[in-house]
């Protein structure tokens, strides 16, 4: 349902910027030739690679909010089990532990940079 008017609101978006362009296109071509042209005299192969590379931007846009979607859904009942949160408390550190600054010190120097 949302990709149907995702779908419908970029159409019209686009619909309207390759309206704008062609404008913009027929302006330019009028500046350089200095002859007014009509619409009936550009080919109709430009308009059709236009609309399939609109149609395949379309396909591509649909297809990734599909993606998302089914990653959302798949990441929705992962909760940790327990031994992960076991395996958590254990390695957690507390700040009122005495060894604390030991084990912070320790984990920095493993972890560096050996120069």
């Amino acid at each position: 349902m949302i990709l149907e008017s995702f779908a419908k609101l970029l159409k019209k978006i686009l619909s309207v910027t390759t309206e704008d362009v062609k404008k913009e296109d027929d302006k330019k071509r009028e500046g350089k030739n200095k002859k007014k042209r009509s619409l009936h005299e550009f080919s109709s192969n430009d308009k059709k690679e236009r609309k399939k590379e609109f149609e395949h931007a379309i396909k591509k846009i649909n297809k990734e909010w599909e993606d998302t979607e089914e990653s959302l859904q798949m990441n929705m009942s992962s909760a940790p089990t327990l031994a992960e949160m076991e395996a958590y408390k254990l390695t957690k550190i507390y700040a009122d532990d005495p060894m604390a600054a030991f084990i912070k010190e320790k984990h920095l120097k493993k972890h560096s940079k050996k120069d």
